[in-house]
């Protein structure tokens, strides 16, 4: 790689699950999940984009530039392919909705030294498209496998040479929980105010 990645924070998507409301601007301990999710790209990469956010929402961020999902509402690879087209450059890609990603999640998927085409989590034989690293040069693959149809992230991950960064699963919550459903927010508020 050269140079620090930059950091996408994906926001596209109907939240179908979540009664179409903004997932992201949601609070959990106090801060929305998008801050949260903003803070710690900011910890790590050189810039920090919002990708596949409508108007109201790109406008609670004032200070990201932000980007269109090519394919509005056909899922989060056509925003994994908008953000290395924005950045031209070595990308974090990360949900708008995990609210327990920290930096101490992301520098390892930096560090990797590997010269795969992206790095990802493997947590308990479970690999997480959407806290990952994603080479500039994976772009055009990634978009070939959206053009031919492809929609699910993990399967076009497969596609490429992948890094694994392995982890056991802790007793708490998962750095990359994703709060799909209004139960799964008020899980992950819960989760907050208990003591870790």
């Amino acid at each position: 790689m050269t140079g620090p990645p930059a950091g996408a924070i994906l926001a596209g998507g109907r939240a179908r699950r979540f009664g179409g409301g903004a997932k992201g601007l949601e609070l959990v301990g106090g801060a929305r999940i998008a801050d949260r999710v903003m803070a710690a790209l900011g910890e790590v990469a050189i810039e920090v984009i919002l990708v596949g956010a409508g108007p109201a929402v790109a406008g609670a961020f004032p200070g990201l530039r932000t980007v269109p999902d090519e394919s509005p509402g056909a899922g989060p690879l056509g925003g994994v392919v908008a953000a290395l087209r924005a950045t031209g450059r070595d990308t974090l890609v990360v949900a708008w909705d995990m609210p327990f990603v920290e930096a101490v999640h992301l520098w390892p998927l930096v560090e990797a030294g590997s010269d795969a085409e992206a790095v990802a989590w493997e947590v308990d034989g479970r690999v997480e498209p959407l806290c990952a690293l994603y080479r500039a040069g994976a772009a055009e693959k990634l978009a070939a496998a959206f053009a031919a149809g492809e929609r699910s992230p993990l399967e076009a991950l497969r596609r490429l040479r992948v890094h694994l960064v392995r982890r056991a699963a802790s007793g708490g919550p998962s750095p990359f929980t994703s709060v799909n459903t209004p139960e799964q927010l008020e899980a992950a508020r819960r989760a907050w105010s208990t003591p870790r």
